[in-house]
Order: C-alpha cells, then structure tokens, then sequence
C-alpha cells in the first residue's frame, strides 16, 4: 500500500480519521471536510511525514469497521493499530446558527495532545477556508512540537514463568515427591506458589502480580532471580498502565476544555 510523501523519506505516518459530523450535514460534506484537512496536511513542512490516503485508511482498518464508528478513546487507539504515529480527529458542530469545527493532533503512542485548532464559519461554503488554516496551525505546531514519551503497551500476560534450576516444584513439594522437607525453605516455597497463583489469576491487578513476586524477591532462595526479573516486568507494566490512564484522562479533560470554549 502506497502513502502519499509529504517528504522524500518517510519516517512517520499521519491518519486523518472521519470528523464527526454532529451538525448533520451529511455523509458527502463531512467526506469532503475531511479530504480537505487531509490534502491540506500534504502542505505541512513537517520533515519525514507521510499522509494516509482515505482509501489506504480504509483498507487499513480492521475487518468490519468504519472510520466514522470511531469516538473517543477509539480514535487513538485505531491509530496505533493503522501504524499511524500520528492522528487528527475532530469534529463539526452547529453553534449560533454558525458551523464550528474542532481539529485535535495526538502522538498515538502516547495519546498525547499536541494542538487543537477550532474554524468557525457561518456555513458549509465558508467552512473550507476557515478549516484550511485550522489545519495549517495544526502543522505550524508539530514543528514546535517534540514528541513526547511513549507509553509501552505489554501484553496482559508476560512469556511463561521460567522453570527456577536447584529450587523445587510447588507441586512435588505439595505431594512430598522425592523431596525432604528438612532440606526445603518452605516460606521461599510458599512465596513462590503464591507468585504463580497471583500471576494465573483473571482478576489480578498488574501491581497485584509485581508485588507477589517483590514478597518473593526479599527472601534469598533459590528463586530470587526470576522473582526480581517478575517484578521489575509487572512493575512497568502497571506503570506503562498508569500513564495510559492519565493520558486518557488528560485527553478527556481537554476535549471537555475545548467543548466549554465552544459553548460560551
């Protein structure tokens, strides 16, 4: 699938999703506003970027899905499942017997806010040179804009518990299989089973499974390495957890922000 060049080597991709068309002016004018900011995005003098036709967009998408489905937390997300590094979302509105339009530019890894642009016009007509420069102000940003952190997003669960070498089974120890319970640290093998069960549960909370295996690593045993190695993994993963959250909450706060604006 080709994208059209914005410069000779791209290194970052931008998807313009559907605006959301809340003042009804129908599926054709709302497909025509978004082209527009999209070919207008071709314009920005952003080095290494590379624009997602409508058509290439579409075919990126998963089975089943359309563009215009896509609200909320959902634009960031289909982002990130596109490749998209970047994203613009927005939508029109009526206001005062006027049409209102807001354009958002996030970083997709990060859901990070870079710029919002707002165009008024008093109709469909007049729309197209107001959201023209709300587009190129979009772009005037990201130039002065630097990416922000990313936030990792790990699977749910982590690869499989490595087998511990020199340490006992909790299940062999449970049925006392060839072991000599004198030669066993019970309380290490009792942690360790603990570990795993917190680990296996549905409902367990990433910091829930770091903090099992933190209990374990405290204790010198035989388990020590992997329990450390569990911890510091579930450890980024309930803080890769808690910075998506604040991103999302920031965004949510911001797009009320720009809703408030637009209602006075």
């Amino acid at each position: 699938m080709s994208l059209v060049p914005v410069a000779a080597a791209a290194e970052r991709r931008l998807a313009v999703l559907a605006l959301q068309d809340q003042a009804e002016l129908g599926d054709e004018s709302a497909t025509y506003l978004t082209d527009l900011v999209r070919q207008r995005a071709l314009q920005w003098q952003v080095p290494d970027l590379a624009v997602i036709t409508r058509e290439n967009l579409v075919a990126l998408l998963p089975p089943g899905s359309e563009l215009a489905e896509c609200l909320g937390d959902c634009e960031v997300e289909t982002a990130r499942r596109i490749g998209a590094e970047l994203v613009v979302t927005g939508e029109v509105v009526r206001f005062h017997g006027g049409l209102r339009a807001t354009l958002r530019l996030h970083a997709s890894s990060s859901a990070r806010l870079l710029a919002a642009e707002t165009a008024q016009a008093a109709d469909p007509g007049a729309m197209e040179q107001a959201l023209q420069r709300a587009t190129d102000a979009l772009g005037s940003a990201l130039v002065d804009t630097e990416p922000g952190p990313a936030v990792v997003y790990e699977p749910a669960k982590l690869p499989p518990v490595p087998p511990v070498e020199g340490a006992p089974d909790p299940a062999a120890a449970n049925q006392s299989i060839g072991l000599s319970l004198r030669d066993v640290d019970v309380e290490a093998l009792e942690l360790y089973e603990r570990a795993l069960q917190v680990e296996e549960q549905a409902d367990a909370t990433s910091e829930a499974r770091a903090e099992a295996w933190r209990d374990l690593a405290a204790r010198p045993s035989a388990y020590r390495a992997v329990a450390e190695q569990r911890a510091a993994a579930w450890t980024r993963r309930a803080e890769s957890e808690r910075a998506a959250q604040s991103a999302r909450a920031e965004r949510r706060r911001l797009v009320e922000a720009d809703w408030a604006r637009i209602e006075r």
